[in-house]
């Protein structure tokens, strides 16, 4: 091998440094990236654990009103129920289990089931926390695509799983629900809806949201959207049963007349 020439080693080292800083700084950004989304989640988690402590002792500012759309997205409840839910969702994020095993439930028995709220669930998969999170998402929406009961079977078992989380997680939760396994996981192995789960991730973080959960509450719309007030954070059902009479209330005023 010939041996490089003096200026031809500085060269060499030089373009070392660069590849090396280049790394190094990719490097950088990715943990950037990643601490950023950490405190995001944080604020979402002080949230949630101060209401746990403290109902009530949290309270939101003025809340902001933001649009999002519910096409394609997997629904619980009337379809022309007067209020729609959307919420943003991980599944391995405690937070989002814990709305998804207590509010949620408060939620169907007090609205849902009475035809008043439809309760939309769209994927916000924070990957950079949760390494299995968009392969999760995606797994839930294989469950969609045996039927609608087996999505929010598997969406609920998945929840109360969520400690156990890993790869062989999926197949078994199927196999406990009577899914066709098969099927299943023919699904999951051809990643599927990976890119469908990457979009809502995608419409999530252009709308300004950052942490999960996080929700918009408002009038149901004919376009396949809804805009409304947003909730950040595991709140108790006291704030989500005030946001959703708000938005029930011209309803009301028009039954009353």
């Amino acid at each position: 091998m010939r041996e490089l020439s003096p200026m031809g080693q500085y060269g060499f080292c030089c373009l070392l440094l660069v590849a090396g800083t280049a790394c190094e700084s990719a490097s950088h950004e990715r943990e950037l990236t990643r601490l950023a989304l950490r405190v995001d989640s944080m604020a979402v988690a002080l949230t949630a654990v101060v209401n746990a402590v403290q109902p009530g002792a949290a309270r939101q500012a003025a809340p902001e009103s933001l649009t999002v759309s519910t096409k394609g997205a997997s629904a619980l409840g009337r379809a022309h129920a007067p209020v729609t839910i959307v919420e943003f969702t991980d599944y391995q994020c405690p937070f989002c289990a814990r709305h998804a095993t207590t509010t949620l439930q408060e939620i169907r028995k007090a609205y849902i089931d009475k035809g008043l709220v439809r309760y939309v669930v769209r994927d916000m998969p924070l990957e950079q926390l949760h390494p299995l999170a968009v392969r999760a998402a995606a797994t839930v929406r294989c469950a969609s695509a045996e039927s609608a009961g087996s999505y929010w079977a598997y969406h609920d078992r998945l929840f109360a799983n969520q400690g156990r989380i890993a790869d062989t997680t999926f197949g078994a939760i199927a196999q406990a629900l009577g899914l066709d396994l098969d099927r299943f996981t023919q699904c999951v192995s051809s990643g599927r809806f990976m890119e469908a789960v990457r979009q809502d991730l995608a419409a999530a973080t252009a709308a300004g949201l950052s942490g999960t959960p996080a929700f918009v509450i408002g009038r149901t719309a004919v376009n396949d959207s809804v805009t409304g007030v947003t909730i950040r954070g595991a709140y108790p059902f006291a704030q989500f049963k005030a946001a959703i009479d708000a938005a029930l209330e011209p309803v009301q005023v028009l039954a009353r007349e």
